[in-house]
């Protein structure tokens, strides 16, 4: 079971340690009233504290000025919050400076304390149902599962396991990332100038907020004043942006402070970044930093876990077993037994053993003579405080916030999830819970660029040259995928990539890792299937043809990098819309001939494409795969050739039953095979004998 300790300001219980007189506990102080429940997650706001046990019940203690302690009485010790949540099963708890917030099981979200900034997310409720805990409608009825909440002092933020970022609560810096255009609102918006990137971490600070991504970008938005963004400057800055230096970093997890930001890499090392005054940086200074920087005194520790409270922090190294703390220590929140403020990492004094990874210190460390060995599971600070927990050192495993939890992750593709679908017959029903993680994945950017990345650290540093994707992961996917036979599964995701998918694709993604599910769609086994044309094949041509000059040279490089296979493959599927349209027999539709007539011109337009990268890099594939060898058979090239010359854009003549007006193949001479480029030759010598002037038709030679 969880010992759990806690230390710093005292005056108002927020350390849940009984009616102490005491304004403050300067060191690791036992807390009563949890002994034989286990622990499963803590929060620290401005003055109060919520213990989540695992159990699923809810703790509270600490200032109640807005009912942030969902209850009434014995507030300096640890009590369960009943009224509203004795039916439910929380598993993550969050608080700010006078509200709080549940996760619950079912991944809704439960709010309650002070709505003054609308940091509830529950609309103008009255002061009566603010200070009960109530669900957030807007997110449950829009079917948005969450996987993370955090609060800031007024603000709060969700992440859902379809990759949506949600913010609600106060503006006033620009922390809720939308935009001037309120100081608060009282609904949850999602973040949209986000989409499309695989989120990994939600973070909210005093008054600003960040976002890390799976491969290691993070990014940030609101009060800046003290450089907590990590940007280079001091504005405050009301869209999210990123903190270029820290992209290389592989950074695993970021905590925020009241106007300071701390990240954790891969390897355990520690960089800050903001307001230094209290020497809350670590860096053995008192200045500000408006860059990250990394705490060196700790470089030669692996630190796991990192937390700041108002204007302190703390980071446990788990090979020595040590808790190290610096920052502001006027209430006792450092834990050195003494309330000066420590500009770099000092250890605090307690007796745990370390961690149990083999190359951990050996220690016989105890809590107590008779008491079994402790090692710390893991570390919290908010507001003044700080709290520990701990479990018996043969059974507890620590804490590692470089180490994924799978339930705070978004959901993304892999061949574990086709299991249960390959027992389903082809016109069974599957469950719903499999049906919705479905049509989320295949309508939602963010879960397909967050899928199939590269092992280990590899994907880490994603760039213009470095997609960070496992092509081979991604081939082996929709391969199994297409023996699926179950058609109610292949229609929702046909419709899903159709309907949702494509037509939301933005023109100027935030980031590279928003482009990666150009590369993994044309895996799938739809993209084969020529008669998608207008609903599937083409329309992702033309997202990607419609992308910004930055985004789509991205492309230049990262088809070059992959396998030939690969790019062959794209170059085949257009192909292959040009061979269909032109067998395609004639019709008398309006609409059939204008939607055909935009198919040839798109697969012509994504192969032009393709056909520079290919030439650009000394030819990935043989010019000759771009050949469309029935093209002689179903276009008048002579005629085509003639109206190109002319550059007649009246001119009507038929290409596969479609009447097309001002489309010209030879616009695309790298389609022409060796028999449709000597018909070129004829039809130019035949035209300079009778004297007609024309263009040059070497460059056809050429292709």
């Amino acid at each position: 079971m969880s010992v759990l300790l806690a230390w710093g300001k005292a005056n108002e219980g927020a350390l849940g340690l009984g009616g102490s007189e005491r304004n403050s506990v300067t060191c690791p102080h036992q807390v009563p009233h949890v002994e034989g429940r286990e622990v499963q997650h803590i929060d620290c706001g401005g003055k109060h504290t919520l213990v989540c046990l695992r159990d699923g019940s809810v703790l509270s203690c600490g200032a109640n000025d807005f009912n942030q302690c969902g209850r009434d009485i014995n507030l300096h010790i640890l009590k369960q919050v009943e009224r509203g949540l004795k039916s439910q099963k929380v598993i993550q708890v969050c608080t700010g400076a006078s509200h709080s917030a549940v996760l619950t099981q079912a991944h809704e979200v439960m709010t309650w304390g002070s709505n003054e900034k609308g940091q509830l997310g529950r609309g103008d409720v009255s002061e009566q149902a603010s200070r009960e805990p109530k669900l957030v409608k807007t997110l449950a009825i829009g079917c948005h599962s969450v996987i993370q909440v955090t609060c800031g002092c007024d603000h709060t933020m969700v992440l859902t396991n379809a990759g949506l970022v949600g913010v609600w609560g106060s503006n006033s810096y620009g922390q809720l990332g939308i935009g001037r255009s309120a100081s608060h609102i009282n609904h949850p918006e999602f973040i949209t100038c986000l989409k499309g990137i695989p989120v990994a971490q939600v973070a909210a600070g005093g008054n600003h907020s960040f976002m890390l991504s799976k491969s290691g970008a993070i990014y940030g938005w609101g009060r800046n004043t003290f450089g907590q963004l990590g940007v280079n400057d001091i504005k405050d800055h009301e869209l999210p942006r990123q903190c270029r230096p820290m992209r290389t970093q592989r950074i695993k997890y970021i905590c925020c402070g009241e106007n300071h930001t701390a990240c954790l890499t891969l390897d355990g090392r520690v960089f800050t970044f903001g307001a230094g005054s209290y020497g809350q940086l670590g860096h053995n200074s008192y200045n500000n930093e408006v860059l990250p920087k990394q705490v060196l005194e700790l470089s030669g520790s692996e630190v796991s876990q990192i937390a700041c409270g108002r204007g302190h922090t703390l980071a446990y190294v788990p090979k020595t077993g040590t808790l190290y703390a610096f920052g502001l220590g006027g209430s006792g929140q450092l834990g050195l037994t003494q309330t000066n403020n420590r500009n770099s990492p000092f250890a605090v004094e307690g007796m745990f053993t370390p961690g149990s990874r083999p190359d951990a210190s050996p220690s016989s460390m105890q809590v107590d003579s008779s008491g079994p060995n402790l090692r710390v599971r893991s570390i919290y600070a908010g507001g003044d405080h700080s709290f520990l927990v701990a479990q018996d050192a043969e059974v507890c495993e620590s804490e590692d916030h470089r180490v994924d939890d799978p339930s705070k992750q978004i959901l993304t593709l892999s061949l574990g999830r086709l299991e249960v679908l390959r027992h389903l017959q082809a016109d069974e029903c599957p469950p719903s819970e499999v049906s919705d993680e479905i049509i989320k994945m295949f309508s939602s950017p963010s879960c397909l660029n967050g899928s199939f990345l590269l092992p280990g650290d590899e994907h880490f540093g994603s760039s213009s040259k470095k997609h960070s994707v496992c092509m081979s992961d991604v081939r082996e996917f929709f391969q199994e995928l297409a023996k699926l036979s179950n058609v109610v599964i292949m229609q929702h995701i046909s419709t899903c990539i159709e309907q949702t998918l494509i037509p939301l694709l933005p023109t100027a993604p935030p980031d590279v890792e928003s482009l990666r599910l150009y590369l993994m769609l044309p895996e799938c086994h739809l993209f084969e299937e020529p008669k998608l044309y207008s609903s599937i094949i083409c329309p992702l041509a033309e997202s990607l043809l419609a992308l910004d000059k930055v985004a789509q040279n991205v492309f230049d490089t990262w088809w070059s990098s992959n396998q030939p296979s690969y790019f062959n493959r794209l170059v085949m599927i257009y192909k292959s819309c040009i061979e269909y349209l032109l067998q395609l027999p004639n019709t008398s539709s309006p609409y059939e001939v204008k939607k055909r007539q935009k198919g040839l011109f798109v697969s012509m337009e994504i192969l032009q494409k393709l056909n520079k990268v290919n030439e650009a890099h000394n030819q990935i594939i043989a010019h000759s795969k771009f050949y469309v060898p029935d093209l002689k058979e179903r276009v008048n090239i002579s005629e085509d050739y003639i109206s190109w010359v002319q550059q007649t854009q009246q001119h009507h003549r038929q290409v596969g039953g479609v009447t097309v007006q001002g489309l010209h193949f030879c616009n695309y001479p790298f389609l022409f095979d060796g028999e449709a480029k000597s018909v070129l030759l004829q039809t130019d010598a035949a035209l300079q004998m009778q004297g007609l002037v024309v263009r040059h038709v070497s460059r056809f030679l050429s292709k």
